[in-house]
């Protein structure tokens, strides 16, 4: 077991591809439960139906220095630890003729064996991003606009059921992203370091302080032959070529759409609503009081409706809405309450609040 102690956090790995014993381990203890903001748009919806989450490539991340190859810093690279390590990304025996290839990439200070190593390593794993906090108002705002909305999971139900509903899916983990004051580049060829992974590992988790408000826990995903970003992969078609042309050897990046995460049903203990989800004028065509809030939505508006009553059909019991509450010092802060939503017809419910 490889095991490397990084101001505070224990990053572990077991050298395997497959992350069979990968762990991150940090100060905080992980949560029973953790949540998943969305926007309202065809690909939420679709994800709350299906019961899946979306394991996402590192470069699809909206933070361009979250989890960039840039990171990885081969400086101090060998001329043979850079063939055993191209012979892995390419799998198979170089013909030994790689000096003009290394001397290449060292003058452009390695950046394409780091971004060789880094699709090869990354098109087996993907990236789930969960929050432990569901009032943290800079994370509505920035991931749901408040017209929004966000599942509350039961991690021990999601956990014990990934490889039951998922079974490409070859090992997994939750880990606790790592804040910190500035991204350090880390050498790949420390001592501590006996193979790629575990810098890799640590290069995946950690992020500046300026995110700490997201309270991110990561859930990683480990199969096989999941999509590569098509415009990463062109990032190295010119060295891909030469490499092509001294050793004979073709390389093709898989661009399936794979990154797909089911659950069961059960694992969701509560779908919060955005403060502006059910009042939207465009979907909302009359509210009025009535012993609660009559809610008539416009029926041209279809896709909205459909999934309005696809939560009231089941969800009924799991709903609560976003809305700022006055403390006893008149501060004002977010807060949820709540609600129940009584299908009167196909277009027209009856909402009611219950409690905090």
């Amino acid at each position: 077991m490889n095991e490397f102690e990084y101001k505070g956090f224990i990053y572990s790995s077991d050298d395997s591809i497959l992350g069979d014993k990968e762990s991150i381990k940090g100060e905080s203890c992980e949560p029973s439960k953790l949540y998943k903001y969305y926007s309202y748009n065809n690909f939420s919806i679709d994800a709350l139906r299906k019961q899946y989450l979306y394991a996402s490539h590192p470069y699809q991340f909206n933070d361009s220095m979250d989890s960039t190859w840039l990171l990885l810093n081969f400086k101090n690279i060998t001329k043979e630890t850079y063939i055993r390590l191209l012979e892995y990304c390419l799998n198979t025996k170089t013909k030994g003729e790689v000096d003009e290839l290394f001397f290449y990439d060292k003058r452009q200070s390695f950046e394409y064996i780091r971004l060789l190593f880094y699709i090869t390593i990354s098109r087996t794993r993907g990236f789930v991003s969960l929050s432990s906090n569901f009032t943290n108002n800079l994370m509505w705002g920035h991931y749901s606009k408040e017209t929004g909305f966000v599942i509350e999971l039961d991690m021990e139900i999601l956990k014990d059921n990934i490889k039951i509903l998922n079974n490409d899916i070859k090992n997994f983990s939750l880990t606790p992203i790592q804040y910190v004051d500035k991204l350090e580049t880390i050498d790949m060829l420390r001592e501590e370091f006996k193979s790629p992974f575990l810098p890799f590992l640590l290069a995946t988790n950690v992020k500046q302080n300026n995110w700490a408000y997201e309270n991110e826990w990561r859930l990683r995903i480990h199969k096989e032959l999941m999509d590569t970003p098509k415009d990463l992969s062109f990032a190295i078609k010119n060295f891909i070529e030469i490499i092509s042309q001294k050793e004979d050897v073709k390389i093709d990046f898989p661009f399936k759409n794979d990154r797909k995460v089911y659950y069961p049903k059960e694992a969701i203990k509560g779908i919060l609503l955005g403060k502006n989800f059910l009042s939207q004028d465009k979907y909302c065509k009359k509210v009025r009081n009535n012993n609660g809030t009559i809610l008539f939505f416009k029926e041209e508006e279809k896709e909205f409706i459909e999934f309005v009553n696809f939560l009231v059909d089941n969800f009924s019991d799991k709903l609560y809405h976003s809305s700022e509450y006055y403390n006893c010092d008149s501060s004002l802060e977010r807060h949820l309450v709540s609600i129940k939503l009584e299908k009167i017809d196909y277009y027209t419910f009856k909402l009611n609040k219950i409690q905090n």
